[in-house]
């Protein structure tokens, strides 16, 4: 059987630390983006408070020659002051009052 040819990926976060220079070897571009998904998760069960306080989330993901291949954007945003629709607001069909 052949060995399978490993890749280097780079994951970086835009959360002040150091960019990533160690990076870890992958099969693929999927497995990166498998494991870039994975840190998104662990950020927001870890640090909530980051993006709770209004700080944007970026996982880049690069290549050995800093291509970056792909980004995860995680974002809050504000939502504009409104009373929530009652439930019997939420039934009604448009035009039928």
């Amino acid at each position: 059987m052949g060995c399978a040819e490993m890749s280097r990926y780079f994951f970086t976060l835009n959360d002040g630390l150091p960019p990533d220079d160690e990076g870890i070897e992958l099969s693929d571009l999927g497995s990166a983006r498998i494991e870039a998904v994975g840190m998104a998760a662990d950020l927001l069960r870890d640090r909530p408070e980051m993006l709770a306080q209004g700080n944007d989330w970026t996982v880049s993901v690069a290549d050995e020659s800093g291509l970056v291949l792909f980004q995860i954007l995680i974002v809050a945003t504000e939502a504009p002051a409104a009373p929530a629709p009652s439930p019997v607001q939420k039934m009604r069909m448009p035009g039928r009052g």
